[in-house]
């Protein structure tokens, strides 16, 4: 309707342990909608990253992840409030797992690019967390990951595994892709080697590449 908004997600720590998103009136703070995802507790969403699906003016869509590991797709594309939603029927586009299975929480925030030649919209993100006292000195598995939005994706066998196959001055080398090996992938995912290693920024996409910086605590929690 021509009004300016914010748009928030629930942030952590917050008082309902869930994670949500929040539609604010600039104009007088009123909350004009308030879109909760059936995420389980305790979570919270931190940075949300949005995207103009017909070059409008206005934004459409909304991506963000949780401390579970959900990637989550909001739709406001309807210029009916009401008809606002989480999508994908209220599930999330994907669930980040390590390899045995357990979450793996997205704290660095999204990126959104779409394919030049389908116009198919990639989401990318890394997983890991540097938020209590605690974090440093976990030593969860974390990945980083591009994914296809479209459906559903179920799980990691639905992505093609990538490996980093060489390092050398803090540069990596991953392996090189053949021609036409993401037919029938939703994306693809790159498991990060060093100890306590992890993703607490937004992977950015540079020209033709995609470029994400990762750190690794030492062993003081200081």
């Amino acid at each position: 309707n021509g009004k300016w908004a914010a748009i928030a997600g629930y942030g952590y720590n917050n008082s309902s342990n869930k994670a949500g998103l929040l539609v604010i009136d600039l104009e007088n703070g009123n909350v004009l909608k308030q879109l909760e995802a059936n995420s389980g507790v305790p979570n919270g969403l931190g940075q949300v990253e949005g995207w103009d699906q017909n070059g409008d003016g206005n934004t459409d869509w909304f991506f963000a992840g949780d401390i579970l590991g959900n990637i989550w797709k909001f739709d406001l594309s309807s210029d009916n409030p009401a008809m606002w939603n989480v999508a994908y029927n209220g599930a999330p586009l994907f669930k980040a797992v390590d390899h045995n299975g357990n979450p793996q929480p997205v704290t660095g925030g999204v990126s959104l690019s779409s394919e030049p030649t389908t116009g198919y919209l990639w989401i990318f993100f890394g997983t890991g967390k540097m938020l209590s006292a605690e974090d440093p000195l976990r030593s969860d598995a974390n990945t980083w990951y591009g994914i296809r939005d479209g459906v559903k994706i179920n799980n990691r066998s639905e992505l093609k595994q990538r490996d980093i196959i060489a390092q050398q001055d803090n540069a990596r080398a991953v392996e090189p892709g053949e021609p036409y090996d993401m037919a029938g992938t939703r994306g693809w995912y790159i498991d990060l080697s060093d100890a306590r290693e992890r993703i607490v920024n937004r992977p950015q996409v540079v020209g033709n590449s995609l470029i994400v910086n990762t750190i690794a605590p030492g062993d003081n929690d200081c």
